[in-house]
């Protein structure tokens, strides 16, 4: 059976893109060493997106041509508005990692949506009453979609925002970053992937401004401390997933039910690392292939969606520690 994990498994994001490749192997290992899924072996699809919209559809395209019935993946928001709607109309079902609610209804995913991360962001900025906030947002479709909900909600609330954008693939930020300060804010929300959120951290960090910073899901990597350092990546706080605490395997069922029951997430710790959703993900698409649905069409209607979109809908009930998944 034939599962292909897609990823910046190169390019700037490499590092998260590998460790979501760990996962999925770790989890394929597990499955194929217990006797695969009715005697038939997993063989994971490497598909390479390098986080870039433009190879959106031609990855998703090779991996359909070699045989991929399923996918983990993509995890960037703006590949999946493009090719998660291809592998559904090629009856691949995705499990993916993308949170931009353009994608809702495409696939299944047990990571948080825009409109489920927004409500606790915006929260923890109201919770230090600013009269003025500075983002500083990377324009691709997740990081700049949340930052467009947060301004929205907080400017509803007479708080004054100010936006910079902050391009992809500099090596330096600190004109963006003295730019944003010099607005001076209350707080300072960084709407970005961590390959800049890191350079922006280490800016901060010299600084030492004391100004209160929150950075935003995408941010949430172990490359971000490997990048930024251990004393950088502490000048803020993350909005993110935490590494979870379930009983392994990491879904269980009610007995006799085939349906995995609630389960509650905690944290241990400040560990908000991405690549901890990617084993139960892929531990998903094993149970749903177990039950002969992993070939079937996701379906937008609840009333004629596919065997495998039905089983995974328990996870609506998951919590985490903010609030729960939908």
């Amino acid at each position: 059976i034939k599962v292909a994990v897609e990823a910046p498994l190169s390019g700037s994001q490499a590092n998260n893109g590998q460790d979501i490749w760990r996962g999925a192997r770790l989890a394929a290992e597990q499955i194929n060493r217990a006797g695969g899924v009715d005697g038939k072996l997993i063989q994971l699809v490497a598909a390479d997106d390098q986080a870039d919209p433009a190879r959106a559809l031609p990855v998703a395209k090779r991996a359909v041509a070699r045989g991929a019935v399923a996918v983990v993946g993509p995890y960037n928001s703006s590949v999946g508005v493009r090719n998660l709607p291809f592998y559904e109309a090629r009856r691949v079902v995705a499990l993916h990692l993308t949170s931009t609610n353009e994608t809702d209804g495409l696939g299944v995913t047990i990571q948080p949506k825009n409109s489920q991360i927004s409500p606790p962001e915006v929260d923890y900025i109201e919770s230090f009453k600013p009269q003025r906030v500075a983002m500083l947002v990377d324009p691709s479709a997740y990081t700049s979609g949340m930052a467009d909900r947060n301004q929205r909600a907080l400017e509803a609330g007479g708080v004054e925002v100010l936006r910079l954008e902050v391009r992809e693939g500099l090596s330096d930020y600190s004109d963006v970053v003295s730019q944003a300060l010099a607005t001076k804010p209350d707080v300072l929300y960084v709407s970005t992937y961590y390959p800049e959120g890191a350079s922006i951290a280490r800016d901060l960090e010299a600084l030492q401004t004391g100004l209160p910073v929150l950075f935003g899901l995408a941010n949430v990597d172990a490359a971000f401390v490997a990048e930024a350092g251990l004393e950088a990546s502490q000048i803020g706080v993350f909005c993110g997933v935490t590494t979870s605490r379930i009983t392994s395997p990491a879904i269980t069922s009610s007995p006799g039910s085939g349906a995995p029951s609630p389960t509650t997430l905690s944290s241990s710790g400040p560990r908000t690392w991405i690549g901890s959703t990617r084993w139960p993900t892929a531990r998903c698409c094993r149970r749903c292939a177990g039950r002969g649905a992993i070939w079937a069409r996701p379906e937008r209607s609840a009333s004629t969606r596919s065997p495998a979109i039905a089983w995974c809908s328990p996870f609506i009930s998951w919590t985490s520690t903010t609030r729960a998944c939908s």
